[in-house]
């Protein structure tokens, strides 16, 4: 089966609506011949180019995709993980006042950008502790804290982004994340428990809980891995 047939039939068993990339099409032919026939595809308006090396079946019922969708499609193209950028947490939480002016992401990867449409898509190289704990309610918190920077995070607002935490168990977890955060963050979050018994296995060390839900100044001793033991320390 040539080239073009192959990703002719790859198209047809795309549903529309969901985009796909040039390097899911590599395995039919050169990448030569794989761009030439994206190409006539797109020029015979079998499919439509969302931004380079991303395509996409439309009807007109399709909406398209959002920058997100988009950026993670890229992403997931070439090996990388996504997130969304601190700044723009911030903003959702209300901690800080505007977010980022284009879409932005973190990636675990080198910095690049790209247009879609009318607007520009950038994404910004991120370090491993910063994309550690991915797109989870933990990592949220921290890289929104961790983006603002050491000279505008205070004590105050520590309290309230805790306070914000909707359970037990993520203000519990922002402690034992401390190994995740840089040095200054990692200040603002208390440091609880004590050592071991000596030989003892680490879940037997105990915790007190410094982020009850209410106002009532009873801390209760709970049983709960430290952040070395969840670290692979």
């Amino acid at each position: 089966m040539s080239c073009i047939s192959s990703i002719l039939r790859h198209i047809s068993l795309t549903p529309v609506g969901v985009p796909f990339t040039t390097r899911d099409c590599l395995k039919y032919g050169s990448r030569g011949a794989v761009d030439k026939a994206l190409s006539r595809c797109v020029n015979e308006f079998v499919i439509v180019r969302l931004t380079n090396g991303v395509f996409m079946r439309m009807d007109g019922k399709t909406s398209m995709p959002s920058p997100l969708r988009v950026a993670a499609i890229k992403c997931r193209a070439f090996g990388k993980e996504i997130v969304d950028h601190g700044t723009d947490i911030g903003f959702e939480m209300k901690l800080v006042s505007k977010g980022n002016a284009e879409p932005t992401f973190f990636v675990n990867g080198s910095s690049s950008s790209f247009r879609y449409g009318s607007v520009r898509i950038h994404l910004k190289s991120a370090s491993k502790k910063r994309m550690h704990l991915k797109e989870t309610p933990l990592g949220r918190i921290v890289r929104s804290l961790w983006q603002m920077g050491a000279g505008e995070v205070t004590e105050k607002l520590v309290e309230r982004v805790v306070s914000l935490s909707n359970t037990r168990d993520i203000r519990r977890s922002l402690v034992l994340a401390k190994a995740w955060m840089p040095e200054w963050l990692a200040d603002f979050f208390p440091t609880l428990g004590y050592p071991c018994p000596l030989g003892g296995p680490a879940r037997s060390a105990h915790f007190v809980d410094y982020f009850e839900s209410d106002d009532t100044q009873v801390h209760e001793s709970v049983t709960i891995w430290p952040a070395y033991a969840l670290a692979g320390l």
